[in-house]
């Protein structure tokens, strides 16, 4: 049921891992997460309001997985801050030209040797291994200047957790959540939010209505 969210996965080492689609890369530990009493009598209580008795122990196994999820990615961002991207591709272009530099400029011995180790001569080396490096490195650096800033990443965490919600729903109620303005989707959405954030988000109808548009499979008609 993950087939969703499909760029995030577990690793050898027990790691939660971005790997593609998404802006921030890396893994981190995937630590266990319990939600609050507070929170699972709130959960508790909005299904009962939706005629929903007996939830499974999957249901609340599911939102604490989405919510270790959310951390994780949370934590991975943290680790991703574009401006932080930004300069290090920058430091590496700068160091890698003063190498092509170098190799311009290298005495006829040191050539020699270069040949010996490489197979190649020097001003060959550099235009297959280090001219490239160098254009790959500067063409990086261009594309870090488009990487959004430090809030999109945050609303990445939210959209990921808002589909994890969904999927929950889906599979372990047996409802498809809807687009309703207070309905159970919406607020199941708002106490998780509040688990993982510790504060209470002031409307999550935004963010519910970028999952539908987004994953409009795991959604019912009603509005």
């Amino acid at each position: 049921m993950w087939i969703l969210s499909s760029y995030r996965s577990l690793n050898s080492f027990g790691e939660w891992c971005v790997t593609k689609r998404s802006v921030a890369h890396g893994c981190a530990d995937l630590e266990d997460f319990q939600i609050s009493p507070e929170g699972r009598e709130l959960i508790e209580w909005q299904l009962e309001r939706s005629k929903i008795e007996n939830p499974s122990p999957e249901f609340f196994q599911a939102l604490e997985l989405a919510a270790a999820r959310f951390v994780s990615l949370e934590r991975i961002h943290s680790d991703s801050k574009p401006a932080a991207m930004r300069a290090e591709l920058k430091k590496a272009a700068n160091l890698a030209l003063r190498l092509e530099q170098a190799l311009e400029q290298m005495h006829p011995v040191s050539n020699s040797l270069i040949r010996k180790a490489s197979g190649m001569s020097a001003a060959r080396f550099r235009d297959r291994k280090v001219t490239t490096t160098v254009e790959a490195l500067e063409g990086a650096r261009q594309l870090a200047d488009n990487l959004p800033g430090r809030g999109s990443l945050v609303d990445e965490a939210k959209a990921e957790l808002a589909i994890d919600v969904a999927v929950a729903m889906s599979k372990h109620l047996g409802r498809k959540p809807a687009t309703t303005k207070e309905g159970l989707y919406a607020s199941l959405l708002s106490i998780m939010l509040e688990q993982v954030t510790g504060k209470e988000p002031k409307s999550v109808q935004k963010l519910v209505k970028q999952t539908f548009e987004k994953n409009t499979q795991i959604f019912s008609t009603q509005t």
